[in-house]
């Protein structure tokens, strides 16, 4: 067994919000459906720290995507490349808006304040 002492001193906070008992599916349900108000904090703190790794990632994506398809575009046809680049870029630019209607729209507000 491995010593919480071996991570460092935030294995010893973290280990008093997630009990190392539970289980995959309990910390899914809480990060769906968090049920206090300290759940629904710790859900906040996830995505905000997903949110700051992943900010820039849908300007990136779409050059990604692009250098994909001309790599497959040998083998993959044109019109089956330029659908799917398109799809993912769309995907890629739509994501941004729609988390900041949603995500970062304080609870009870309206979308469109």
């Amino acid at each position: 067994m491995t010593s919480r002492r071996a991570f460092g001193p935030l294995s010893s906070s973290m280990t008093s919000l997630v009990p190392m008992h539970t289980s995959f599916w309990h910390e899914l349900r809480l990060s769906i459906s968090p049920q206090t108000d300290d759940e629904a904090e710790l859900v906040r703190r996830q995505i905000s720290i997903q949110d700051a790794s992943t900010r820039h990632l849908w300007l990136v994506m779409p050059l990604v995507g692009l250098t994909i398809a001309l790599f497959y575009s040998s083998t993959v046809p044109w019109p089956r490349l330029i659908a799917w680049w398109l799809a993912m870029s769309s995907i890629c630019f739509v994501t941004p808006v729609v988390r900041r209607r949603f995500v970062d729209c304080p609870e009870g507000a309206s979308a469109a304040q």
